[in-house]
């Protein structure tokens, strides 16, 4: 099974990128290098391109008239799309087309749209290198750096490119302190070596208890929350070890009752927090990665724990609903997982876990579907209605 890998490993996922030959019959693919002087995207995507690729005497056509809108269905769906058709300054290959779309999910693409929606997220701002700097050996960049780590309104920092992020959760005081931890994991120090070529540095403002929140992996497609992923260990949320012996499983009735509860509650809220993403970026697919303390979820297991007679999930209240939503706040925003995202629990090659994903919206289905491992179980809680 095809677990936590990126969907352009998946032909069947690859087919839901929606930038399509000129005529509009199939999918570019996004690993050919053949140059093509024309191709057609969706509208909510188009921005990503418009300014880099498209002709100016093309995009003046496009906002006279509606000859160049199209609508398409995706494979597997039911609902068209409105698309755009695009023609080029020159061609260019269908690769460098989804390097270009890729770049549409860049941090500095979303985050102040998020901040300005009052979306939680930490605080951040941005430090563009220059092509042709070396960010440590320059005392102009340092310096600006430097100013750049104090307006972010606490005492720490943590760094990264506006695209990836070390691998550790480093705290940084210092523009010293940002260029060590960007050189200390390769996913960050390649970028900065690519010195013929702008880079850009975000900092965010530090989370010191980061590592007691449980992150949760939430997908969006055709601008509804369809699905979340996410890993809870019980004794690590405070009032989990009450629920629970240390021979329980989730086989236990009333653990799992426990447990579909509270993930009832938070599915209510994630549908809420991701519709509230969707208006304020205006993207239609992504992923998002969105955090929430194990503390609270340790409460909400407390208020809906199930005794051993329980047979049903307990009703969840709306108040619990508002209460959770309020607690959420965004990690970052990833690319759809039709690209480069990886999918968590879902299985990329399941077809059924590919519908929820990517397939048309249906009433057999609850969105967004869950599924949640605990304390490392093999066996999965699965919500899917």
């Amino acid at each position: 099974m095809l677990s936590n890998v990126a969907g352009i490993d998946v032909p069947e996922l690859v087919r839901s990128w929606p930038v399509f030959d000129s005529t509009a019959i199939s999918c570019l693919d996004p690993l050919s290098s053949e140059k093509i002087d024309e191709f057609i995207i969706a509208d909510w995507m188009y921005d990503a391109i418009a300014e880099q690729v498209i002709s100016l005497a093309a995009e003046e056509k496009r906002k006279e008239n509606d000859e160049d809108t199209i609508e398409i269905k995706l494979p597997g769906t039911k609902t068209a799309m409105s698309c755009s058709r695009c023609k080029l300054i020159e061609p260019m290959s269908p690769s460098k087309i989804y390097d270009i779309c890729i770049a549409f999910f860049h941090a500095r693409m979303w985050y102040d749209l998020v901040a300005e929606s009052n979306v939680r997220t930490p605080n951040s701002c941005f430090v563009r290198i220059p092509p042709n700097v070396t960010a440590e050996t320059n005392p102009d960049f340092m310096e600006e750096l430097e100013k750049a780590v104090k307006s972010v309104g606490s005492r720490k920092v943590f760094a990264r490119m506006d695209h990836a992020s070390p691998k550790k959760n480093t705290p940084c005081e210092t523009a010293a302190d940002v260029i060590r931890n960007l050189n200390s994991t390769e996913r960050t120090a390649s970028e900065m070596r690519k010195v013929e070529t702008s880079r850009t540095i975000m900092l965010r403002e530090y989370v010191d208890d980061m590592s007691d929140h449980m992150e949760i992996r939430c997908f969006v497609h055709g601008s509804v929350a369809r699905a979340c992923s996410l890993d809870i260990y019980l004794p690590e949320c405070p009032g989990g070890h009450h629920i629970i012996s240390r021979n329980s499983s989730i086989s236990d009735e009333a653990l799992k009752l426990t447990l579909l509860s509270a993930l009832a509650v938070m599915r209510s809220a994630f549908c809420s927090f991701l519709k509230d993403l969707v208006a304020a970026t205006e993207y239609h697919d992504f992923v998002a990665d969105v955090a929430f303390h194990r503390s609270e979820f340790g409460w909400l297991l407390g208020k809906y724990r199930q005794n051993s007679t329980a047979r049903s999930k307990k009703v969840i209240d709306n108040s619990d609903v508002k209460a959770v939503r309020e607690k959420l706040w965004l990690i970052e925003i990833n690319t759809p997982v039709y690209m480069l995202a990886t999918a968590g629990h879902y299985c990329l090659d399941n077809k059924a876990h590919q519908k929820i994903l990517l397939g048309s919206v249906t009433s057999v289905l609850t969105y967004p579907c869950m599924i949640a491992s605990v304390d490392g179980s093999q066996e999965l809680i699965e919500m899917f209605s």
